[in-house]
């Protein structure tokens, strides 16, 4: 069941970005590869054992890191998010993000090891405070510790969405000073592995008169440039590859909460600006779960069942060769 809240009328001030400077985005021939053909046919019992051994480690991660927030909570009084979702330290642990929608309606940064506490209130970055609070989300650590990239969330899900967050700032970390870098709702950022680069996906640039517009920009220099995907009205939830030349994302046709929403699976060549479909359009849900160094793509695929009088998610654990372009059964483990 899915519940809708209306988000109210915006009431908030209006926040212009910055001014960047960014190159046209070049007018390029986007490839598609064709669809490969080859396919496996695992048991069934191999599969369980690999989506249970998936699963367990992704459940293990979550418990350790609430055990980790309960004991920065009697670490640090400044601390005012309890939830794992709500709570984000920096790489070198130097800074702690806390969205304080428990406490108060404004996110907070503060330092580990030092008295330097920054507070973001919801009224200077909310699109629609006070009608509708919604949350503020650390997104990014810079690599260099000086830059915390954090967005604002708001009710509720646009149909063509593939969102995690609405518009973009960008906190300096030694003076507080926040800016905002992308406007708008319901977009999807992805950031590079050296934090060099931000792919985003504006949701107002999705529908089925738009093909996908993949927003590559230079953080350092502001240059920009922009790869189309026709075909598809959305995507998101991004896995770069680990030298940040290539991004593999979920790509779809259809909205939100339609009956007639199919997923792809498609690679970005960010060097040469070109895409390519790993997977076709189904009726799968489709993530990548993980790029390893040798182009082995693990991909979790989910199917919604009908069981008597109700339904049911059955996730299935794929791995795709993107070298050969075909799906293989990994080796078992001796």
């Amino acid at each position: 069941m899915v519940l809708l809240v209306a988000c109210g009328i915006d009431t908030s001030r209006t926040l212009e970005p910055p001014t960047r400077q960014a190159t046209p985005a070049p007018s390029r021939q986007v490839t598609n590869t064709p669809t490969p053909t080859a396919t496996m046919d695992p048991t069934f019992a191999y599969w369980a054992t690999a989506q249970e051994a998936m699963f367990s480690a992704e459940y293990t991660q979550v418990a350790t890191t609430k055990e980790a927030v309960l004991a920065f909570a009697t670490q640090f009084p400044q601390l005012c998010g309890f939830t794992t979702e709500a709570v984000s330290v920096s790489p070198n642990g130097e800074w702690i993000a806390a969205d304080c929608w428990l406490s108060g309606d404004y996110f907070r940064v503060f330092q580990t090891h030092g008295d330097q506490v920054w507070d973001v209130p919801y009224s200077a970055v909310m699109k629609y405070y006070p009608n509708f609070i919604g949350s503020v989300n650390a997104l990014h650590w810079s690599p260099d510790g000086s830059t915390l990239y954090f967005t604002s969330s708001s009710c509720c899900a646009d149909i063509d969405s593939m969102s995690n967050g609405g518009a973009l700032y960008r906190l300096d970390l030694q003076t507080g000073v926040w800016e905002l870098m992308i406007a708008g709702s319901f977009n999807y950022y992805s950031f590079s592995p050296n934090g060099k680069y931000l792919l985003y996906i504006l949701d107002s640039q999705a529908g089925k008169s738009n093909s996908v517009r993949l927003h590559l920009l230079a953080l350092r220099t502001g240059n920009e440039e922009t790869i189309v995907a026709d075909g598809f009205e959305q995507a998101g939830w991004a896995v770069w590859k680990q030298d940040g030349q290539k991004i593999a994302l979920a790509a779809q046709t259809g909205s939100l909460y339609s009956d007639d929403r199919k997923d792809a699976l498609i690679v970005a060549d960010l060097q040469k600006l070109e895409w390519q479909t790993v997977i076709p359009l189904s009726e799968d849900r489709l993530a990548v779960k993980g790029w390893s160094n040798d182009d082995i793509l693990t991909i979790r695929r989910a199917n919604v069942m009908e069981y008597n009088d109700y339904y049911v998610n059955v996730f299935e654990i794929v791995f795709y060769d993107l070298k050969n372009n075909l799906f293989i059964t990994p080796t078992p483990a001796p």
